[in-house]
């Protein structure tokens, strides 16, 4: 019944929006076991990527979306210590539980911004609710609630659109005003610095996010000239400078700091704003006084520590007959249907020189997996589609396509357009971490055009690379002899052309996740996680090191 009203939201959006405040109404009556808690919260991230479907939802309906997430995390937290869990049962467990915190993170993030601060005493008190007698609170709460504070408090008004653009120019070591100054302050820690140029910056490193607020110095002086003024000289610089000795400008980083505090609140502080229900201290701050080589390297390797998830996805084509791992490996173009899907699956960039894009090992230097990809993110997850017809194909030196299977070999989850007119084998691509396929069969003619997608057209010109509503496809996914079949596709479906796409990107992101979490039961953690714990080590570090508490 859940993959089906999974397939009706791609299918029929129309008649499902109509019905969708009673659907979710009655899920939110359903406790069961892992099983039915998995297909539930994969229902739910495939609805959240189709907007249109709830633009008329109101606080309540998005109230009981949340809270179906927190139904399963108090219910399946108060059994994770269950003795009889298998260690397959415990698998499952740690899927549902990242999938819930997972949905509810991605649905706040759809919620009007005006909105998100009315959610959060109903989220704080049902996080903490599901800690109850815990000595400590779960790492992927206090993730969460960070992730919640900093979408629903954190003044946007204060981060220039251009900020990456210009801060090296207005922050070289030439134009710096002082040292830096860094702060503690719960699981945070906070850098202001000041420049010459008349700017201030606040860094908020957190588990969540990297948050760089900009501030005028002026702001907080009001004797001190205005910053970027064209008649503005050297001399100029030199009479900041001064004047900033004058007041202290420590003073000004801790008004800076006093503000930004203000703006931007930890997950302690939203504990004890927001609900009565408070494990946890208000937190501390303290001043990091002369930081060491130690803590600096600390909080340098938690800067290249990335804030969103990477996941990357295999995508082949095989061609008409078919059926050996070379001869699909060494395929350079699709049929105009696979061309259609890949284009729909996510955006195409540019892999040469590329930055800040997850590309999943491609090349990025000398174009030598290809010149291009498709990329696609929510805010939160960055997906990388590592599609064989999109990289060299080198039969004289490379004849058994080894530079391709170094990736697609390596991706837990592969997509495969199956053109070959024979059913799909699960070990036609063999490989040790070939753990899903999701294949997908056209049932009807191809036909013989095989038009690559240029890399320079226009928007316009990509109308005709979308799937056509006519056009029916199978699909189904595939899964290795020793995982328990998940996902709504477990049993084929009959899907038209413009819901392949959504549908499978979806159902291939849930797999990947699943599988990280079934290839390191007890070792798996998001970077969410990694960067908490990286923030610990450096307060560690911290707590041997000279630092003044400063009270607020």
């Amino acid at each position: 019944c859940i993959h089906s009203l999974t397939l009706c939201c791609v299918e029929y959006p129309m008649s499902l929006t109509r019905l969708l405040p009673q659907i979710i109404l009655k899920l939110s009556q359903i406790m069961s076991t892992s099983t039915i808690s998995i297909h539930i919260l994969e229902f739910l991230s495939l609805l959240v990527t189709l907007p249109d479907l709830y633009s008329n939802f109101v606080e309540d309906n998005f109230k009981r979306v949340l809270g179906i997430s927190i139904q399963y995390i108090q219910y399946h937290m108060g059994n994770s210590n269950n003795q009889q869990n298998t260690q397959i049962n415990q698998v499952y467990l740690q899927y549902v539980l990242n999938m819930a915190y997972q949905v509810i993170s991605i649905w706040l993030t759809r919620i009007r911004a005006s909105d998100q601060p009315k959610y959060v005493p109903f989220l704080v008190r049902g996080l903490l609710l599901a800690n109850k007698g815990r000595s400590s609170l779960d790492e992927q709460t206090i993730t969460c609630l960070d992730m919640i504070s900093r979408y629903s408090f954190c003044d946007s008004d204060s981060v220039l659109p251009s900020w990456d653009l210009i801060k090296d120019k207005l922050f070289t070591s030439n134009a710096m005003l002082g040292q830096s100054s860094y702060w503690i302050f719960g699981d945070t820690i906070i850098q202001i610095n000041l420049s010459k140029t008349g700017f201030g910056e606040v860094k908020i490193r957190s588990s969540s996010a990297l948050t760089t607020l900009v501030k005028r110095i002026e702001d907080y002086n009001a004797d001190l000239p205005k910053p970027n003024d064209p008649e503005e000289t050297e001399q100029d610089e030199s009479t900041l400078k001064i004047k900033i000795n004058e007041t202290n400008y420590l003073d000004i980083h801790q008004s800076m700091l006093k503000d930004a505090i203000a703006k931007y609140k930890g997950p302690g502080e939203l504990m004890q704003s927001k609900t009565d229900i408070s494990p946890l201290p208000r937190p501390k701050l303290h001043q990091i006084i002369q930081p060491d080589e130690g803590i600096l390297r600390g909080i340098s390797v938690l800067d290249r520590m990335p804030t969103v998830d990477f996941h990357k996805i295999g995508v082949v084509y095989a061609g008409p007959g078919q059926t050996h791992e070379k001869d699909i490996l060494a395929n350079s173009i699709g049929s105009s249907n696979y061309q259609k899907i890949l284009h729909s699956l996510g955006n195409l960039v540019r892999l040469k020189q590329l930055k800040g894009t997850y590309t999943g090992g491609l090349d990025t230097e000398m174009d030598l997996d290809g010149k291009y990809a498709y990329s696609w993110s929510d805010g939160l997850t960055q997906l990388i589609f590592h599609a064989a017809t999109l990289m060299p194909t080198r039969l004289k030196y490379d004849p058994q396509c080894n530079a391709k299977k170094r990736h697609i070999g390596n991706d837990y989850v592969s997509i495969v357009y199956n053109d070959s007119g024979r059913d799909y084998k699960f070990d036609t691509l063999p490989g040790q971490f070939n753990l899903v396929n999701i294949i997908i069969t056209p049932l009807f003619e191809e036909s013989n055009q095989t038009d690559q997608i240029s890399p320079n057209a226009n928007d316009s010109s990509f109308e005709q690379f979308k799937p056509n509503l006519n056009e029916i496809f199978r699909v189904e996914t595939q899964f290795r002899s020793d995982i328990n079949h998940l996902s709504p596709l477990v049993n084929a479906k009959v899907v038209t052309g413009p819901s392949v796409a959504p549908l499978v990107r979806q159902v291939a992101l849930n797999c990947s996740i699943f599988t990280q979490i079934y290839l390191k039961p007890n070792n798996y953690s998001t970077n969410w996680t990694e960067r908490y714990r990286q923030i610990g080590r450096v307060k560690e570090r911290v707590s041997s090191s000279p630092m003044s508490p400063t009270s607020q």
